[in-house]
């Protein structure tokens, strides 16, 4: 020992406690090394000179049965009358206490002293074991699970407890472990010197899935007991079949981004507990964007936005207290796209017509900016995945228009749909009314331009659109009535109507599209435009957006049906208009995007 220091080695030995043991402490031996270049701070943030002296203090706890021992080691500098530690005076460096000391070898630590050499610096040293915790592994054991277990018949259960040393507390070695058949934790039915046991007992009379207890009580080598530990066996309880997916199908497409993922349990196997449901953009699941266990029913709405246009695969399996089923079989779905749009450039057009025919006079001139249309219709299969329902009478398909849609139902649309995409809402009203008459009316309906979500188009910019920078009837280049077989060649070009429909809507974007890119902006469906239906007037506008109140909105576009005005409702300027809650099977929409 290198002196400078007066140091006296203080161990203190506890007696024996309840819940902990204190140890021995042997081979206590000091070096010292002096510093000449450590500078230091007193709590007041003084600095003091630059030297210190390190401390490497060596000991050993001695068994008493060996295991592990948690050490603690403490210094102060009254000769160790008090144990008042000077905070400001030593600091513990690389102490290599935090993890426990094998009993019979050497622990380490190092301390530094700050400051002038002094005498009274003492040290003590403790080790310490705890009782034993004890845990069973696994806590229920289930017997019977692939196969029916024949009540009274033998078996035989391996039972297993763990030393469950969590908390990082030192423990001594288990000597023996006392095992009670019957719940009692008194009277022992057998003992053993190690924590696993083999029960042989008979599978209980009934129903499969009763229980037996075992309790399970270990000392150790200090003669501390672990509390008693509590082991279930449950008799004939089978695992769960392996479940099938039904819907959404295989591969389908146009999904919403909030799923509802539905599969059935398996007609083999144990009674479902609850399922587990994963997806991921991949079919190896290295990573999932939804996991979830303790499902209790056969279906999970998936409670988190998805993406748009992206694939994901899912599966589920199922568990009880008998094991857990392999997973289902891996399906897939897309999530539905968002509608194209095609961007409709600023400009200023002559609305309306002087045929009276049309409805659309006077001719007036209209100035409007920039805005974006979808290219379609919107489809059934985006009605869909937006809404959740498909109301239209021609179900035939994902890319058939949706229609039986009133105004109200499509401006609803539109604020899902701009939720959905991150968007602002245009549409506010203070509830939904019941009509009685199997549709709902929006009460007090306000639309805010200024927003950047999804809206219905107004019925300037519908025209203008429709136009696509042409100034004849139809936007194809010729003008109303058809009198040559060519016009009407033309009109089945570019438009589905009564002459070219088997008496129903069709496909969108099965005729030619207009000079801007739009499809059916003439014929298979009328359209809903925002504007109440009212009077033009004659003096030029700038974004017009029609009538303050009425009762009739306005309908553009012309459709595949019969009684609604042939060929001069395909016309760009022809004006048509209903009651907003109408929901007919030529009625639909498409939607525009951009604030004014």
């Amino acid at each position: 020992m290198r002196t400078g220091y007066l140091i006296s080695m203080i161990i203190f030995v506890a007696l024996s406690l309840t819940s902990a043991q204190q140890l021995r402490v042997d081979s206590v031996m000091v070096d010292t090394v002096w510093n000449s270049d450590s500078s230091w701070y007193t709590s007041q943030g003084i600095q003091q000179q630059r030297n210190s002296r390190d401390l490497y203090l060596s000991f050993k706890p001695m068994p008493v049965g060996g295991g592990m021992a948690q050490c603690f080691v403490t210094m102060t500098f009254d000769s160790g009358k008090v144990w008042v530690a000077a905070s400001d005076s030593f600091i513990v460096r690389d102490s290599g206490l935090s993890s426990l000391i094998q009993c019979g070898t050497a622990g380490k630590v190092k301390l530094r002293v700050l400051g002038q050499d002094r005498p009274g610096v003492a040290f003590r040293i403790t080790a310490q074991q705890w009782q034993p915790v004890i845990a069973g592994n696994p806590q229920r054991t289930t017997m019977g699970t692939t196969t029916a277990l024949t009540p009274g018949a033998s078996c035989s259960v391996n039972l297993q407890c763990s030393l469950n040393n969590t908390q990082g507390l030192g423990y001594a070695p288990i000597v023996k472990v006392w095992w009670d058949a019957f719940g009692t934790a008194g009277t022992w039915s057998d003992s053993t010197a190690t924590l696993s046991y083999t029960w042989n007992t008979t599978v209980p009379a009934g129903a499969s899935g009763q229980t037996r207890t075992m309790i399970a009580k270990a000392r150790d080598a200090n003669g501390l007991w672990s509390a008693p530990c509590t082991l279930t066996v449950q008799f004939g309880l089978l695992a769960p079949g392996q479940p099938t997916l039904s819907s959404p199908s295989n591969n389908a497409q146009g999904q919403s981004i909030f799923p509802n993922l539905v599969w059935k349990s398996s007609s083999t196997g144990g009674t479902v507990a609850s399922y587990s449901l994963q997806a991921s953009t991949n079919i190896a699941f290295n990573t999932t964007v939804y996991n979830a266990s303790g499902i209790t029913g056969i279906n999970q709405a998936l409670n988190i936005p998805l993406q748009f246009n992206t694939t994901y695969f899912w599966q589920v399996n199922a568990s009880n207290l008998g094991g857990t089923s392999a997973w289902s079989g891996v399906w897939s779905f897309i999530t539905f796209k968002l509608p194209t749009m095609v961007s409709i450039p600023a400009g200023t057009f002559q609305m309306g017509s002087t045929n009276a025919t049309l409805g659309a006079t006077p001719v007036h001139s209209v100035t409007l900016g920039a805005f974006t249309m979808s290219q379609t219709l919107i489809t059934q299969e985006q009605y869909l995945a937006v809404m959740g329902t498909n109301p239209a009478y021609f179900d035939s398909g994902r890319a058939w228009p949706v229609e039986q849609v009133s105004w109200f139902d499509a401006a609803r649309f539109c604020n899902s749909l701009s939720r959905l995409a991150g968007l602002d809402t245009v549409y506010t009203y203070t509830g939904i009314y019941p009509s009685g008459y199997g549709y709902d009316t929006l009460t007090s309906v306000a639309i805010d331009y200024t927003k950047n979500g999804y809206r219905l188009p107004t019925e300037a910019e519908y025209e203008y659109a429709n136009r696509a920078g042409t100034t004849t009837d139809y936007y194809w280049g010729r003008n109303y009535p058809p009198i040559t077989h060519a016009d009407t060649l033309a009109i089945d070009s570019n438009a589905v109507w009564y002459y070219n429909s088997p008496n129903s809507t069709q496909p969108v974007a099965g005729k030619k599209p207009n000079a801007w890119g739009l499809y059916d902006m003439s014929g298979n469906l009328w359209e809903w435009c925002n504007d109440w239906y009212g009077n033009y007037g004659a003096t030029s506008q700038t974004n017009p957006t029609g009538a303050t109140t009425g009762s009739y909105r306005v309908l553009r576009g012309g459709s595949w049906d019969y009684y609604h005005f042939l060929a001069y409702g395909l016309c760009a300027a022809f004006r048509g208009n209903d009651v907003p809650s109408l929901e007919y099977n030529f009625f639909g929409f498409r939607v525009v995007c951009g604030p004014r």
